[in-house]
């Protein structure tokens, strides 16, 4: 694996998935528990949000053939990452009239650029040598996706986010969802 510390994204040759993998082109079905009700869900762009340890885990007992498989996975956690353009324009998410930040302020949009107030996202930016637009990712869509269907599309992983970076990207998610929400009286 080639790192610089001072960039976003590294380059990740691994055979297995790792936390910060951003994978383009992921599709795959979800459905309520119970129903023959399923929905296809299309992501330009997801990145991998399980911890780094238990995805190493995971991948060195599908390796064995051990009587303990108790560090299998069953799923990995991945966060849709939305083109940033696509995102403040809300046509980020299809058959969906999302104006999260249609109708922003430029000053609104630097501080989700900056990740300061907006705990509910985190901003990716575009890095040279990278081929990716700038991301949005929204903390309130998150998936589990089956190990072995992820791992279907790891020739599609376009970058990795360098362990700073994820470690901060991964911080963040932790404390969004452990924020106390209190209702609106």
């Amino acid at each position: 694996m080639k790192s610089n510390i001072g960039s976003i994204f590294r380059e990740n040759n691994l055979k297995r998935i790792s936390q910060g993998d951003v994978l383009r082109d992921v599709a795959f079905s979800v459905g309520a528990l119970n129903s023959n009700n399923s929905e296809e869900i299309r992501m330009l762009y997801l990145v991998v949000m399980s911890q780094e340890c238990d995805l190493e885990h995971d991948f060195n007992a599908s390796q064995t053939n051990s009587e303990n498989q108790d560090k299998l996975l069953e799923h990995i956690l991945v966060c849709p990452a939305y083109p940033f353009e696509s995102f403040v324009s809300g046509e980020h998410i299809q058959n969906s009239n999302r104006r999260d930040f249609r109708d922003k302020k430029n000053k609104q949009i630097n501080i989700l650029m900056n990740n300061d107030e907006y705990k509910r996202y985190h901003y990716l930016t575009k890095e040279d040598g990278t081929n990716l637009p700038p991301l949005v990712i929204d903390f309130k869509h998150y998936y589990t996706v089956p190990r072995g269907l992820l791992y279907q599309f790891i020739d599609n992983r376009v970058t990795s986010i360098n362990e700073l970076f994820r470690e901060d990207l991964s911080r963040r998610f932790a404390n969004f969802l452990a924020r106390i929400g209190l209702p609106e009286l």
